[in-house]
């Protein structure tokens, strides 16, 4: 832990701190270390209030993966896996998760902290689905910081239904989302017969797509769109010619995908009655619920001053 914040402390305090024993100097190196001082120079006692030996380091790239660990990027960085962690993330740099199953971040060293200069966000659900988690806690006493300016947000859930549109945090970073296409596709698996065989097809149909969104993307209704398509089906059984084939059924319509603009003013829902839902939204029409900020059962301290979507 930190040492005192405040009050009385001595030469112990610092030595508990650092788990050091013996003869122990202010002007030893790992003592001045914890306060960045050079050897020689004037220190005060209150200059180690709330001093840490941990191991601070800066978070410069982006990161997207299936769900990322302090302590992964922690080693990358040249930590020896031996005292708590204080990550900044830049401002610019992010963190996503590209899967609603795993969180984006999940701290999992005691006594650490992220400061959050940037935006870590989670992955966006899918009709029905669960959005997924921007921060999970997995160690005693951490610390989360979101400063001015950065983002903190579950993904968003999706909507209600066959149909429903996708929540936010399925586009790439900080861009809408694309209305669902228009084109579906109608299959003839071909045949094969005492008297000859015949070859399959596929052919292209038109159905409904959902509008795309900031955040949550748009949802249709119904979910399918019963259509007919004709191609050429060639074979023996058609004397090694072809012959017209018309196909029909029921084609699924395509939602939209949830956005992922982060917008400190704006956090919409998805187009229709259900479109998914916004960051840390549940979906429309009983859609799936939306991810935490902070997913955890432990005891952390917590300051924002930026942009948090989602339970905490």
């Amino acid at each position: 832990m930190p040492i005192t914040p405040s009050g009385t402390i001595s030469i112990q305090n610092i030595m508990t701190e650092l788990d050091i024993s013996g003869a122990t100097s202010m002007n030893d190196a790992d003592v001045r270390g914890l306060i960045d001082k050079v050897a020689g120079a004037r220190m005060s006692m209150s200059e180690w209030y709330g001093a840490q030996s941990a191991f601070a380091f800066n978070l410069t790239s982006s990161v997207e993966a299936g769900g990322t660990d302090l302590s992964t990027l922690a080693t990358a960085a040249g930590w020896d896996g031996t005292v708590p962690i204080i990550m900044t993330v830049n401002s610019g740099v992010y963190i996503r998760s590209t899967t609603t199953t795993e969180p984006a971040l999940t701290i999992d060293v005691a006594e650490s902290e992220v400061i959050n200069n940037g935006a870590i966000f989670g992955y966006g659900g899918s009709a029905s689905g669960a959005g997924g988690h921007a921060i999970k806690i997995n160690a005693l006493s951490t610390i989360v910081t979101n400063n001015t300016g950065a983002f903190i947000a579950g993904g968003g859930g999706g909507g209600g239904g066959a149909g429903g549109g996708g929540g936010a945090g399925q586009s790439a970073y900080n861009t809408a989302s694309n209305n669902g296409s228009t084109t579906g596709y109608l299959s003839y698996g071909g045949l094969n017969r005492t008297n000859g065989s015949a070859s399959g097809f596929t052919c292209a149909v038109t159905v409904q797509g959902g509008t795309g969104g900031d955040q949550g993307g748009g949802g249709v209704i119904p979910s399918t769109t019963y259509s007919s398509c004709s191609g050429q089906s060639c074979g023996s059984f058609y004397g090694g010619g072809c012959g017209t084939v018309t196909v029909s059924g029921n084609v699924p319509n395509n939602p939209a995908q949830g956005g992922s603009v982060l917008s400190a003013t704006q956090n919409t829902d998805g187009a229709n009655t259900n479109g998914g839902g916004g960051w840390g939204r549940t979906g429309e029409n009983g859609g799936g619920v939306g991810g935490y900020a902070i997913n955890t059962g432990y005891s952390y301290t917590y300051t924002n001053n930026g942009t948090v979507y989602g339970s905490v």
